[in-house]
């Protein structure tokens, strides 16, 4: 008996092919979940958000409260992209906060998200309500992902609130 070289070279290029392609499809249908954006960590929707609080290192809190600046805060906060992995620190023993550029945001449900910006230190952590539940008693600190939008955050934090 003798054997078909030819339909055995031409049968094994196509399954080697259709492997191929299965794979290349298997890790073209999987997002990258190494990057978040802070909309995807808690919830900057506006209809659900009833005032911003802003605050630049640690100063006074400036209460945005305006649908179309609330806008504009979440405009940003949604276009800040994150390392989608984080540490738990604690938070600090004094009331100063962090001196970060701080957000409290709070929704129509009575409940908080806090986002501090260390951009310097190339972080933000976050406390509260987020988008895999309440925090336990420790901020949630995440890198930030080539952090371009220094000019922004300092035009979002020095907003004023318009009445």
């Amino acid at each position: 008996m003798r054997k078909h070289p030819r339909k055995t070279k031409s049968l094994l290029a196509y399954i080697l092919v259709m492997a191929g392609m299965f794979l290349l499809a298997g890790c073209a249908s999987h997002p990258d979940t190494t990057q978040a954006k802070i909309g995807d960590l808690v919830d900057v929707s506006p209809s659900h958000i009833t005032s911003i609080k802003v605050s630049e290192g640690g100063g006074p809190q400036a209460v945005i409260e305006d649908p179309r600046q609330i806008e504009q805060l979440v405009s940003f906060l949604s276009s800040v992209t994150v390392h989608n992995q984080y540490t738990e620190q604690m938070p600090p023993s004094d009331s100063t906060g962090g001196g970060g550029d701080y957000f409290l945001i709070t929704y129509s449900d009575g409940s908080a998200s806090h986002i501090q910006f260390y951009a310097d230190a190339g972080e933000i952590q976050l406390y509260g309500k987020t988008a895999q539940g309440e925090t336990q008693g420790k901020w949630r600190v995440y890198p930030l992902e080539d952090f371009s939008q220094q000019e922004e955050l300092d035009a979002i934090i020095s907003m004023a609130p318009t009445n």
